[in-house]
């Protein structure tokens, strides 16, 4: 798995285990195992990586369910 999806997955998990006011970013390195350099690499905050998490769970339920999205 990359690192930017390792660090969408872990945070998803931990977002909707504890809730997104909870989680710190040091909480999402120490489950990721990487370092505050890593992750400011692949996003800018933690509200950025939110929205992500959001993303990625909002378009893959649309494309499982061959969902079609028109402009």
């Amino acid at each position: 798995m990359k690192t930017r999806e390792l660090i969408l997955s872990k945070s998803f998990q931990l977002f909707l285990n504890k809730g997104y006011r909870e989680i710190l970013i040091n909480n999402i390195i120490g489950e990721c195992g990487i370092s505050k350099g890593v992750f400011y690499h692949h996003f800018k905050s933690k509200e950025e990586l939110y929205q992500e998490v959001l993303n990625h769970l909002f378009f893959d339920y649309f494309q499982d369910a061959d969902f079609i999205y028109k402009c």
